[in-house]
């Protein structure tokens, strides 16, 4: 491990958020240590993690409700402190900090995962005028305006005109020069309006544009003030008007609303009443069943939801429809390729798996779904990962169903489209935590295909994710 090397310790229940975030640090030339990427089949485990922190120069903590109760986690954290290692906690979820950590500084992912990207680079001492291995000082352009772009939006969410100069001196070539320097204006005029007690809707000359040009020091504050205060005044009276205006519509257009569904309510009662056909008698049929009731002859309404829907065709890309049409034969390969692991309990996760994608598939509707609301992932490459169970929600829309894991680090959410009797078509993408929702035409965009198993469980397998494959395992 080299000098500058970063140890992650963290609960098995964050492991998926984490394994994102050290992929994504990696691929910013980051130097890290973490169990599931760099402990080698047969080595010993706690003999790995020792080695890794002492030869480590600082350790990331990891904070959620269920980290700060693990034993190894606190263990981690003390045998660090004792051996003089940096130790910087990063908060996933709201809990309880230990006590040794709270007067250090924490990094906050519980809001936009990016921004807690940037400021964990910031830590880590991430150089965004170098790209690529530390061996190599060839600057990428393309990788150079990536970094430019993130310290960009890092001085955006800050918005103060120090975060916006210091990007300007950090990049003399920057790509928003004529966006920081005119948010820095913005700034100045919003500070010398407040400090001139002048309303916002009043337009102040900006007395840093050049020094000699006219002198602004005999403008009539009052009188301004007094100008503004008056426009409002007819402001308010233009919007009482408009509210008023608002509300006499509204009430129109429901006493519309409430004629309409009369008369539509009055139709169907009398399309009702001369819907009775009367048919010829038969020798062989009785006179008193000649006259039939619609709506006793009515079959029972098929869900809209229930019916075939085609449009998802019109939307997945062709590789990822191959994909799904072989999910189970895809991931079935991939499992039965993993090695054979020793002690470990992979060899019974494996055969849990392939138990489950090799289940009979059931008939499948929309009443079904709703009613599963818990759902675990189970993902794989090189290895494999089972994790707890998260709150989960389906719900109607229209010709299609939403769906979306509502708790959890990694949130996937999109549409289900009926493909045949016993399948769904999923097309949505993934987030994190309270990061806005994606859609399957966005970078994070994933397909994948549901299925019913049983009465108690449900499965939807993506074939292919950005770090191999991935099983959601649904139960109600």
């Amino acid at each position: 491990m080299t000098k500058e090397t970063t140890f992650f310790s963290y609960s098995r229940s964050d492991s998926e958020f984490v394994l994102k975030l050290a992929k994504d640090l990696r691929s910013k030339g980051i130097e890290l240590w973490l169990d599931q990427l760099d402990i080698k089949a047969g080595n010993r485990w706690d003999a790995s993690i020792e080695a890794a922190i002492t030869s480590a120069s600082r350790i990331v903590v990891f904070l959620s409700p269920v980290s700060v109760a693990s034993n190894n986690v606190m263990d981690e954290v003390s045998f660090a402190m004792e051996t003089g290692k940096t130790i910087i906690p990063v908060l996933l979820d709201k809990c309880t900090i230990p006590f040794r950590l709270r007067r250090l500084q924490h990094i906050d992912f519980t809001g936009n995962y990016e921004v807690g990207v940037i400021q964990l680079l910031e830590v880590l001492g991430h150089d965004p005028s170098t790209v690529g291995s530390q061996k190599e000082k060839t600057i990428n352009k393309k990788e150079s305006k990536e970094n430019q772009e993130y310290h960009w939006r890092l001085a955006k969410f800050t918005n103060t005109e120090d975060a916006y100069r210091q990007y300007l001196e950090g990049y003399p070539d920057a790509y928003f020069k004529n966006q920081a320097l005119a948010a820095i204006q913005k700034l100045e005029t919003s500070k010398n309006k407040k400090a001139a007690n002048v309303p916002e809707n009043v337009v102040v000359p900006n007395h840093h544009q050049d020094e000699d040009e006219d002198d602004y020091s005999d403008i009539d504050i009052d009188d301004i003030v007094d100008k503004a205060s008056k426009r409002f005044e007819l402001n308010g009276k233009i919007l009482k008007w408009t509210i008023a205006v608002i509300l006499i519509s509204a009430i129109i257009f429901a006493i519309i609303s409430i004629r309409n569904k009369q008369l539509k309510s009055t139709k169907i009662e009398t399309a009702t009443d001369t819907a009775v056909a009367v048919i010829p008698a038969t020798p062989d049929q009785p006179a008193d069943t000649l006259a039939k009731d619609p709506e006793k002859e009515q079959k029972p309404a098929i869900l809209v939801e229930d019916r075939i829907n085609p449009k998802w065709k019109d939307i997945i890309t062709d590789e990822d429809s191959q994909r799904i049409n072989n999910a189970v034969n895809f991931v079935t390969v991939r499992l039965n390729n993993l090695p054979q692991k020793g002690d470990y309990d992979e060899n019974d996760k494996k055969s849990e798996v392939l138990k489950i994608i090799q289940s009979k598939k059931l008939a499948i509707n929309s009443e079904d779904l709703v009613q599963f609301k818990r759902v675990r992932s189970i993902q794989g490459d090189e290895n494999l990962f089972i994790y707890d169970y998260f709150s989960c929600k389906f719900k109607k829309e229209e010709d299609r169903i939403f769906f979306k894991k509502t708790t959890g680090s990694q949130r996937k959410s999109g549409y289900l489209y009926k493909k045949d009797e016993f399948s769904y078509v999923f097309l949505g993408g993934y987030s994190y935590n309270n990061d806005p929702l994606t859609s399957y035409n966005s970078e994070n965009g994933e397909a994948g295909i549901l299925y019913k198993i049983s009465p108690g469980k449900l499965i939807l397998i993506f074939p292919q994710t950005k770090y191999g494959y991935e099983i959601l395992d649904f139960i109600k």
